[in-house]
């Protein structure tokens, strides 16, 4: 299966459970005539399609092939190792011969640990 394939699989999964969620919840309160908060908790599912969005860019230049030679391999960065690289960048105290000061310059501290999440959870 292509990326473009899964990852549009990946976002009619969670836009699914974002429906079903919404209707559990307004379900449980229109009998109960309160909310469960068991149900209600928050999921923030635009967030996750958000973290899909960035991921997706990531993709243009890297890879999540782990292989001992491939430097630009997400998979070869644990989620501490990817948030300390990823805000060197940002801060321009760690070089880059390619794009990656420019880029990082436009994320978040929260983009850039959803990211590293994301990422380690791939592999």
């Amino acid at each position: 299966m292509s990326f473009h394939r899964a990852q549009c699989a990946e976002i009619r999964f969670l836009l699914l459970n974002n429906l079903i969620a919404k209707f559990l919840i307004a379900f449980t309160i229109n009998v109960f005539g309160l909310p469960v908060f068991a149900l209600a908790q928050e999921i923030d599912f635009e967030k996750k399609l958000d973290i899909l969005g960035l991921a997706s860019s990531c993709y243009s230049c890297h890879s999540t092939m782990s292989s001992p030679s491939s430097k630009m391999s997400l998979n070869n960065y644990d989620e501490k190792q990817f948030i300390v690289i990823f805000k060197r960048y940002r801060d321009q105290s760690e070089p880059n011969p390619n794009v990656m000061n420019y880029i990082a310059k436009g994320y978040t501290d929260l983009e850039i640990e959803l990211l590293a999440q994301y990422f380690t959870r791939k592999r």
